[in-house]
């Protein structure tokens, strides 16, 4: 028991240092932090979203979503309008700036992957991405 309570201990500092590296990678790497990336992802086929679907796809709390839309907002990548059937909505759209960066940054996000997962083979890979689901469900799941 000793044995897996210090393994698990360092996974999940490990996971906690990657993901602040992961973060800070990506952005130098795109100069985009990485969920305003994701958002924008989701936003590039032009289409309105509800800010609410927007924040379960990414599965971030409210004060977390508005931050990241507010910034993107700012640098003129999305609108936000309220929506007329129900005020208390907020509606958002990529702007024709927001759907160009995305895609020029698509570039940046390709060769940080590629450097990112360099060395791995298929099944290194496909078996982390299993393990990581685990985690994941894992998480979703408990109390």
């Amino acid at each position: 028991m000793e044995q897996n309570y210090i393994g698990y201990v360092r996974t999940t500092f490990l996971l906690r240092v990657l993901n602040n590296q992961l973060n800070t990678k990506f952005e130098r790497a795109t100069s985009l932090n990485l969920s305003r990336y994701e958002l924008l992802h989701y936003l590039v086929d032009g289409e309105v979203y509800a800010q609410m679907h927007l924040q379960k796809l990414l599965n971030l709390d409210a004060a977390a979503i508005t931050r990241h839309l507010k910034a993107l907002e700012e640098e003129g990548y999305i609108t936000r309008t309220r929506n007329p059937q129900n005020n208390r909505e907020m509606l958002v759209q990529a702007t024709a700036e927001g759907i160009k960066g995305t895609l020029e940054c698509q570039s940046s996000r390709n060769n940080f992957d590629n450097r990112l997962f360099e060395g791995f083979s298929e099944e290194e890979l496909t078996v982390f991405i299993k393990s990581l689901e685990k985690l994941k469900f894992n998480l979703e799941n408990m109390e």
